[in-house]
């Protein structure tokens, strides 16, 4: 991944890209045809909500606020 994500908004952990999470591998959602990826702070554990492409998760992650 290529794009920088900005600090949790909520509890300003530095994130780096190991915490892109590909859905497929972690979801309990068998049905679903493609992948998805997410972000999730390791500290609070708050989450960017799921995204079609590593490129939309790390854009709704970034647009995030507290």
């Amino acid at each position: 991944m290529s794009n920088e994500l900005n600090p949790c908004p909520f509890c300003g952990y530095d994130l780096r890209e190991s915490n892109l999470i590909d859905c497929m591998e972690t979801e309990l959602e068998p049905d679903r045809q493609k992948n998805c990826y997410r972000i999730k702070c390791p500290s609070c554990g708050s989450c960017g909500g799921r995204q079609w492409t590593e490129k939309r998760a790390v854009a709704a992650w970034n647009k995030r606020t507290s």
